[in-house]
């Protein structure tokens, strides 16, 4: 066998194994409490009047949740319990109903949730058509009914029992003699239906039983077949026990997922409020590439306002028009500039010279006489 069939063979085994153990779990353990459905309902007592958790709620006569959870009332025996069910989903609780526990008669306990018991409603706890809310956490106080032993049903047992003993007194009476004519139940020969006579009957099997377990063989059969079944007994409860662990930790790992999915909707969240904000910033910089694209049309308007007019001053250079044009195109007017500024920088050369000969040697002034 190559290594990756034996290798695929491998994983389908344990993986089918896994499967047959998640349907023992649920088989066996069911849903962890976790993963079922309904809503959580809070109630306080004095005490849990022997309910205890995986207990029925009862409401109107029907069962319409479990027991979950039963602790102290934060924490401290002197306020009370706190018993917490989980209630079935669709199961509308009204909003005035009071938490009870009946422990009357001979049976277990039951909460049963009556209602209209409760004279006032904390305010904010109902909703329009007065049923408890979903989001309602504040426990709703109850009360222990028939906390006393009832001998109601002691009394009708009694007379049960009563007409029990009466009619033991006639089966075990003896038989009047028969006066009339014989019939097929009373003819010769045939053994009377009594009580006695099914008391031997029943003597006589027990003597048989008796000697089928007397026998040593039996008796060795028989140990060896409870040894049997101890170990197998042994081994359900250390299978229970380990999936009870695998449960726990399924358990855990359900409220990993949990945090998981919260911390991802927080950043799913995140991301929705950046992209928001990505938005905005693209639409600022939309806004800002119009304006700019406003200004560029318009320089470029500008600049070709600039061109045309130095189109038009190139074109009148060009054809002599104006100072410019002459300056440009005349040779005569260009060569008297040039003497004109040649003279004018002897000039100031002169003044010049003169400027330092005055500062050297001072101003002479002469006096008219």
């Amino acid at each position: 066998m190559k290594e990756h069939t034996r290798n695929l063979t491998v994983g389908l085994t344990v993986i089918v194994a896994l499967a047959m153990l998640g349907g023992m779990i649920l088989l066996f353990a069911g849903l962890p409490e976790v993963f079922q459905p309904g809503r959580r309902v809070r109630m306080s007592f004095s005490e849990t009047g022997g309910v205890s958790e995986g207990d029925w709620v009862h409401l109107a006569g029907m069962k319409v949740g479990k027991v979950t959870n039963i602790a102290f009332a934060d924490g401290d025996p002197r306020k009370g319990v706190i018993l917490t069910a989980r209630i079935d989903p669709g199961v509308k609780v009204p909003a005035n109903a009071q938490p009870r526990i009946a422990s009357g008669g001979f049976g277990r306990p039951m909460v049963v949730l009556v209602p209209g018991g409760l004279k006032e409603v904390a305010p904010g706890s109902a909703d329009e058509q007065g049923f408890l809310r979903q989001t309602w956490e504040q426990p709703l106080p109850g009360v222990l009914a028939g906390g006393g032993l009832n001998l109601q049903p002691l009394a009708e047992a009694a007379k049960g029992l009563s007409k029990l003993a009466d009619t033991l007194n006639s089966v075990l009476a003896p038989e009047p003699p028969a006066t009339g004519p014989s019939t097929a139940a009373t003819r010769p020969g045939a053994p009377p239906v009594t009580f006695r006579a099914t008391l031997v009957k029943l003597d006589k099997a027990l003597d048989g039983l008796a000697q089928v377990l007397g026998d040593p063989d039996n008796q060795k059969n028989i140990g060896e077949s409870l040894a049997n079944l101890a170990a197998a007994t042994k081994g359900a409860k250390e299978v229970m026990a380990g999936l009870k662990g695998f449960g726990e930790e399924a358990s855990k790992t359900a409220v990993e997922i949990r945090q998981t999915m919260t911390d991802a909707q927080g950043t799913i969240a995140e991301f929705s409020k950046a992209g928001t904000q990505f938005t905005t910033l693209a639409g600022s910089a939309d806004r800002s590439v119009q304006d700019l694209s406003k200004k560029l049309i318009q320089t470029s308007e500008e600049l070709s306002k600039l061109l045309t007019s130095m189109n038009r001053f190139v074109t009148k250079l060009e054809s002599g028009e104006g100072t410019a044009g002459l300056l440009v195109n005349d040779p005569k007017l260009y060569q008297g500039l040039l003497e004109s500024s040649q003279q004018l920088t002897g000039l100031l050369k002169d003044f010049r010279e003169l400027v330092d000969y005055w500062k050297k040697h001072g101003l002479p002034i002469k006096l008219a006489k």
